[in-house]
């Protein structure tokens, strides 16, 4: 899903619809979902070093960051 120029007031509900069993964050006006992704690397438009955060910890910086997709890869235990 792509968040695209969020403004203040949509946090609330984007974060309602993230948490929500019955909402669906895909049907937000300003998020786009996509499906059919296994990797994906983001690097800076005007090739500035990214600051990277893992768990809400600083990790330093980088020229790019790259996701994959491991399928089942979460175990979640409630």
């Amino acid at each position: 899903m792509v968040l695209q120029r969020a403004r203040p007031i949509d946090i609330p509900t984007i974060g309602w619809r993230a948490l929500s069993e019955r909402a669906h964050l895909g049907r937000h006006r300003r998020v786009h979902a996509f499906s059919g992704v296994q990797a994906l690397e983001i690097r800076s438009v005007d090739q500035r070093a990214l600051p990277l955060q893992v768990d809400g910890d600083y990790i330093g910086e980088a020229d790019a960051a790259v996701f994959d997709v491991l399928p089942g890869g979460l175990l979640v235990v409630a």
